[in-house]
C-alpha cells in the first residue's frame, strides 16, 4: 500500500477538506488584517507569523470535531514555541509553510524524529518488535509570489518525508487539485493569475 492510500484510509475526507479550507481562509484573513493595520514592509513580515498562529489555533479546533482524532500541543526543543501534532489512526500530521513544494521544511528535531519513526515502508518489517509505527505526513503550503498582499498560497499539499527528513518519498497529495471548489473560491483563475504575473514583472522591471 502506498503512503497516499494509507493516509486516505486513516484520515477522513471531511477533516482534510476542513484543514485545506482553514489554510486558504487564513491566508486571506492574515493579509487583510496585517495590511490594514501596518505599513507594507511590516505587514509582509507579520503576515506569516499571524497566519501560522491562526492555522495552528484552528488546526486544533477542526481536529477536535472528530472523535477518532487527537491533537497534542508540543513544545519545540528549546521552548521557543509550540506546534500541534494531530494523530488520526496510524497517521501523525503537522503543518509547515515552505517557499517551494519540492523543499522539505527546515530541520527541526521533532520533524526529524517523527520522520525517522514514521514511514509506511517500516510498518511491516520482519522481526520489528515495535508495533507502534505510524505514517508521518506534513501539511505544507506556501505563499504565491504573484498573490496580492500575500493573500493566497501557491500550493497546499500533504507530503511524506523520508527517514532522514531531507526529501519526499513521493508526489504527495495536491489538496487544491483534490478540492477544486476551494481552489475556485479562494484562488483567482489562470487568466487573472497571468495578468497579475505580468503586472508583477513590470513593477520589477521598473524598479531595476
Amino acid at each position: 500500500m502506498s503512503n497516499i492510500n494509507a493516509f486516505d484510509r486513516a484520515v477522513p475526507a471531511r477533516l482534510l477538506y476542513s484543514l485545506t479550507k482553514s489554510i486558504l481562509e487564513n491566508y486571506k484573513q492574515s493579509s487583510v488584517f496585517c495590511f490594514r493595520h501596518f505599513a507594507a514592509p511590516q505587514a509582509k513580515d507579520l503576515s506569516g507569523v499571524y497566519r501560522r498562529a491562526k492555522i495552528e489555533e484552528e488546526m486544533a479546533g477542526v481536529a477536535a470535531l472528530f472523535r477518532t482524532i487527537t491533537v497534542s500541543v508540543q513544545a519545540y526543543e528549546n521552548n521557543t514555541g509550540f506546534y500541534n501534532e494531530v494523530t488520526c489512526g496510524a497517521v501523525k500530521l503537522t503543518q509547515s509553510c515552505i517557499s517551494d513544494p519540492n523543499i522539505v521544511p527546515r530541520f527541526a528535531k521533532f520533524r526529524a524524529t517523527l520522520a525517522q519513526n514514521g514511514q509506511y515502508t517500516l510498518f511491516n518489517r520482519v522481526g520489528d518488535a515495535d508495533d507502534t509505527q505510524y505514517l508521518y505526513a506534513i501539511l505544507t503550503h506556501g505563499v504565491d509570489s504573484n498573490s496580492e498582499k500575500r493573500s493566497w498560497p501557491g500550493f497546499v499539499k500533504i507530503q511524506f518525508p523520508n527517514e532522514s527528513c531531507k526529501e519526499y518519498m513521493d508526489e504527495g497529495i495536491d489538496l487544491l487539485a483534490r478540492f477544486p471548489d476551494l481552489r475556485a473560491q479562494y484562488i483567482p483563475s489562470a487568466r487573472v493569475l497571468l495578468r497579475l504575473k505580468r503586472r508583477t514583472s513590470r513593477k520589477q522591471g521598473q524598479g531595476a
